[in-house]
């Protein structure tokens, strides 16, 4: 949303750049407190291989883990970044904001995530079989990564389980507000890295290319950035190849 509301000034003449980002302080008793009297932290007893403690898309997940984090960018004009030499590591071709009654105030809901792709597709005038990566919030939180399993296969249907996603939240923890600028900035340098991290989690998740892997080089043109949160709001940001 941050990044968002940044673009509209720009696009409006109001500044030529802006520091956009978020972030999130919440590794403190109460706060960790109400995600386990929800049901929503990873369960273990200290032992065993802490890599695969969160399992986003994993039939087997049984939560996440609190993190603090988040992170800031610079989203600029084109003309801006041309006069100062700039060397730009991705385009901001679409956006998609929503925003749906959820059943359950807990929860992401499907139909926002679907709307808010939808839309950001549009923006972007691309097609789903454009996208080269996703990255999505991938929390281990069950209720939520079905949601956002549903919302992106009503989207992409069966070709879901072929598009390369990267999660973060198996590595910094559940950053809440920060997650969106977390996924944003992982994906920038994915795309101009030409190459997708090692992903942590299970050895299998059905229906979405999400299971532990080893970095690989790929080409990237395009990225979707999904990022649901709770009570059904949702945005969803392609970002692109910055051309030669």
């Amino acid at each position: 949303l941050s990044i968002a509301e940044s673009r509209r000034v720009i696009q409006r003449g109001d500044a030529d750049m802006c520091l956009s980002g978020g972030a999130e302080d919440r590794v403190n008793p109460l706060a960790l407190y109400r995600q386990h009297c929800t049901n929503r932290l990873a369960t273990s007893d200290g032992s065993g291989d802490m890599k695969s403690l969160v399992k986003p898309f994993s039939a087997d997940a049984t939560g996440t883990v609190v993190g603090e984090g988040g992170g800031i960018m610079i989203v600029e004009s084109k003309s801006s970044c041309d006069a100062r030499n700039g060397t730009p590591w991705c385009t901001i071709d679409g956006i998609g904001c929503r925003q749906t009654i959820s059943d359950s105030p807990l929860d992401a809901d499907p139909r926002t995530i679907e709307s808010a792709v939808s839309r950001a597709l549009e923006e972007a005038n691309c097609q789903t079989g454009d996208i080269d990566v996703i990255v999505p919030l991938g929390s281990g939180i069950k209720q939520v990564d079905t949601a956002e399993f549903e919302g992106l296969t009503a989207i992409f249907g069966e070709a879901l389980s072929t598009i390369p996603t990267i999660t973060t939240i198996p590595y910094t923890g559940n950053c809440m507000a920060g997650n969106g600028a977390i996924e944003i900035g992982v994906a920038a340098k994915a795309i101009r890295e030409q190459k997708i991290p090692a992903r942590l989690g299970d050895q299998c998740t059905n229906g979405i290319d999400a299971a532990v892997c080893e970095p690989k080089t790929m080409e990237i043109n395009k990225v979707l950035v999904v990022t649901p949160s709770e009570g059904g709001q949702c945005v969803a940001i392609i970002l692109g190849r910055v051309n030669q």
